[in-house]
Parts: C-alpha cells; structure tokens; sequence
C-alpha cells in the first residue's frame, strides 16, 4: 500500500507545479478584470488583511489564507499600506468562451453556466470539412487537403505536392512513388519466418529422431543417428541464413 506521505509527495512534485497560478498586484479601489470577472481591492487593513470584492461579493482575507469565490481560487501573499499582490488559480474547466477550444471548425465552442466547456456541431457546416492540412483520416485512406477537405489518397505514379497525399508516404518529383522500403522490410520478414521454420525443424530432427521417423515417411529407414545429423545440419544452414539477412 502506498503511504499517506508518498501520496502528498507525488502531488507536491507533479500535480502542484501543473497548475498555473497568476500573480497580481492591486492598488487600492483599483479594479483589474481577470476572464470577465470583476476584482477590487476595496481596502488594505492595518493587520496585513485585505478587503476584496469579486463579482459583486465582499469578503476579508488574511495573509497567505485562501479563498475560493467565482471558480478562483485567492491568496493574499503581500501588502503595503496601500497596495496588495494576490494569487489566483482557475478552479474550474472555463470561465469564459476564450477557454474552450477543441481546434474544430465544425463545433461552437463555448462556457456553460456551470463552468464546463460544451463544443457544439454547426448544422451549416459541410461533412467534408477538416482542420489541419496534412491530418489522416477515415481509415488512413484520406487526408486533409489545404483546402481543408477530406480527399483520398493517390496511389502509385499519380501527381502529387506532399508527402501526405500518396498511400506509400513518398511524392518523389511530383509523382508518388512506391515504397520500396517497405516492400523489401515485408519480404525480409517473410523470409525471417520461413527461416524460423526451417531452424526449428533441424531441432525438432535433433531431439525428437523417433518421432520424426513416423511422421516422416523418408525418415523411416534411416538411423537415429542420421536424422540427427541431418537436424544439426539443417539448424545450422538455417542460422547461418537468418544472421545473414539479418546482417
């Protein structure tokens, strides 16, 4: 089980440095709007302790005590006599629409009234609509052109600008070429397959002569010590051509 002290320590080294806290200083009845909300410092106490009013509500803070109003989280850090610096952290997913954004052009994006951000789908907005030139969609079979429509990938020996658009990944003077790369890597691995085989069965003659007699009507009249052999051979000849394709 993971102690109370392993927990707290996990959070101080990497949940506490993600949020963002921003740091600002007031003068007094001096009013900053911080995402559409309305802070004022009303007044500094001789304590240390301020007055703030945000949205509309009124409230004390000490030094270095917090106070969550509005989805903010303040905390008085300093005062003079006639200024303060206060620390806010968003609480909450969104204060306003500037918050949300989902990078589509097809949505609305916006802030609900409980502080969550809502992406809505635009009826006027075409099917055929992409974000980002160059983005793979529709089972690797699209792509988005820079017209930001969805058009299909071109095979083989047909024009092309970028990469993005030929189904082997490669325009090669304005014509998409063949991945030849990738041909030979899947004729490689086949041949690592058979190989595999081959290796294996020069073992299975080793260990098993017997079995291999049954099963195989030429083995039947040889000796053990022939299939064997012939296993050891076959092994070997099979890993000589495995570190050979490999190499």
């Amino acid at each position: 089980m993971i102690s109370k002290c392993t927990l707290i320590f996990i959070a101080a080294v990497f949940v506490i440095p993600l949020i963002h806290a921003e740091e600002i200083i007031f003068g007094v009845h001096e009013q900053k709007n911080y995402k559409g909300i309305t802070i004022e410092l009303v007044s500094v106490g001789s304590s240390g302790s301020v007055a703030l009013q945000v949205d509309k509500l009124t409230f004390s803070l000490p030094l270095y005590k917090e106070r969550s109003v509005s989805g903010l989280n303040i905390t008085l850090l300093e005062t003079t006599s006639d200024t303060a610096k206060i620390s806010i952290i968003q609480t909450v997913q969104c204060l306003n629409d500037e918050d949300c954004n989902d990078f589509n052009e097809c949505t609305n994006d916006s802030c609900t009234v409980y502080h969550d951000c809502a992406f809505n789908k635009i009826d006027e907005c075409e099917e055929n609509i992409c974000s980002t030139p160059g983005e793979r969609g529709k089972d690797n079979q699209y792509y988005c052109s820079l017209e930001k429509t969805w058009q299909k990938r071109k095979p083989f020996n047909q024009g092309c600008t970028y990469n993005y658009e030929c189904i082997s990944d490669i325009c090669q003077d304005t014509i998409c070429a063949e991945d030849k790369e990738g041909k030979q890597m899947a004729i490689k691995n086949v041949l690592i397959i058979l190989i595999m085989i081959i290796i294996l069965k020069g073992a299975f003659l080793f260990y098993f002569p017997e079995k291999a007699k049954h099963l195989l009507r030429e083995l039947s009249f040889q000796k053990r010590t022939n299939i064997r052999t012939m296993g050891i051979a076959v092994s070997i000849i099979g890993i000589l051509i495995l570190v050979w394709i490999l190499t």
